[in-house]
């Protein structure tokens, strides 16, 4: 996922990410909960389940997740399960927000290994999140949307929400 990215962008990034063991039959996400963190499989195995409890991804290192949560502001919509041992780095939402913002490309990788992974459900996401962007019309005159990162492949914005205090 970071491939590439220049010393500076490294060192950034690196400021906001804790690292974490998650152990065999603990889930990182569970379909239909808000997902608040994203994941970063260094190592161990996750298995996505459906809704039924079959298996339908197996992720390794390289993998990330948590990203649909974050993305699209949608509950998860599967359970993550860790098989074998798993060693993750951990980044939490608000921090995740603060990131793409710096750093475009990173939300563009992310976006584009989502599309790779999860096939033509990313397009039924990116589509039910459009347009309940476009039905919002609730009056969160207490929370402003102070930034937005702009996929340049689609348009789609990626919303940033902060109170006064800075945090939700």
């Amino acid at each position: 996922m970071f491939y590439g990215a220049d010393t500076s962008a490294l060192l950034e990034i690196n400021r906001y990410l804790t690292i974490n063991v998650a152990t065999v039959g603990e889930f990182l996400s569970r379909a239909g909960e808000l997902g608040r963190e994203l994941y970063f499989v260094l190592s161990g195995e996750i298995h996505v389940l459906t809704a039924s409890g079959q298996l339908d991804l197996q992720l390794f290192e390289g993998s990330v997740v948590g990203e649909v949560c974050l993305l699209f502001d949608m509950p998860s919509p599967h359970d993550a399960q860790v098989v074998q041992t798993a060693t993750l780095f951990t980044l939490f939402e608000q921090d995740f927000y603060e990131i793409i913002c710096k750093f475009p490309a990173l939300l563009k990788r992310i976006e584009k290994r989502g599309l790779a992974v999860y096939r033509g459900k990313w397009e039924i996401w990116e589509r039910e999140a459009a347009q309940m962007d476009a039905c919002d019309d609730t009056d969160d005159s207490f929370v402003s949307d102070l930034t937005f990162a702009r996929n340049g492949e689609n348009g789609r914005k990626v919303r940033t929400k902060y109170s006064s205090t800075g945090s939700i």
